[in-house]
């Protein structure tokens, strides 16, 4: 006597009863592999719904609302490039616990304007507007301000490389005033300088860290944060170019 599977009812015969029947191709062959197709059509559709439609979850990213990263409705992958770090497009996963948006944006390749592998954050609290995106890995163009996901003493942490120019070609301090002439001293609070000088006003090529000495021990140039400007000291390096690393945090923050 014939029988059927289980789980999808396949049609089996039964070889010490049935053998002397006539096969049915439509009964065991045609109506076993329809219910197969389907079965698997239905495992297919249950995979792909695991991740919510229109989320970006378990497929390519998808097109934020407006092309805006401020209205991603929740948890996903988006693209967008209204409200981005550049304004470029930048690619978007937004976490969301019901409360509070967690944001992190990747830089896009050459869209975004800045080098692939960017990456950059922020938050969202209910009922509050977003915050700030702070920088993961800044690009540190020169003379650029870029606010970093860093903290110290429970601020955020701001970060520029400042182009000091030319060396003194004679012994003498050349004055720069990062944030200006009239900055007002506790506005900006910077806790580290990092100095070097380069043969290429751009940076790069040849570099020397300072306090840089010569061989009998002599200063041969120095930089100097003062708090307010870069004291920038040469007894004479023409062709040589400074740079200074500020990380500081704001009083206004």
């Amino acid at each position: 006597m014939s029988t059927t599977t289980d789980k999808l009812a396949l049609f089996k015969y039964d070889p010490s009863t049935d053998g002397a029947q006539t096969f049915n191709i439509k009964q065991a062959l045609n109506d076993n592999w329809d219910k197969l197709d389907d079965a698997v059509k239905q495992i297919l559709i249950t995979l792909a719904n695991k991740a919510p439609g229109g989320f970006g979850l378990g497929a390519i990213w998808n097109q934020a609302p407006e092309n805006d990263a401020n209205q991603i409705p929740g948890t996903g992958w988006f693209v967008a490039h209204q409200n981005t770090p550049t304004g470029g497009w930048w690619i978007i996963q937004d976490i969301f616990d019901g409360s509070v948006h967690y944001q992190f944006a990747f830089a896009k390749r050459s869209n975004s304007g800045v080098l692939g592998g960017t990456i950059v954050q922020r938050n969202k609290q209910e009922q509050n507007d977003w915050g700030p995106w702070e920088w993961v890995n800044p690009p540190m163009n020169l003379n650029t301000e870029y606010r970093t996901a860093e903290r110290y003493m429970g601020r955020s942490v701001y970060k520029k490389l400042v182009a000091l120019g030319e060396a003194p070609s004679t012994k003498g301090t050349k004055e720069i005033f990062p944030f200006g002439e009239d900055y007002s001293v506790g506005t900006y609070n910077v806790f580290s300088v990092d100095a070097h000088l380069s043969n290429y006003a751009n940076d790069g090529g040849w570099t020397i860290t300072t306090p840089h000495f010569s061989i009998n021990g002599e200063l041969v140039t120095d930089i100097r944060f003062s708090g307010v400007r870069i004291d920038f000291y040469s007894s004479g390096m023409t062709g040589y170019y400074g740079f200074a690393l500020l990380k500081y945090t704001k009083e206004a923050d």
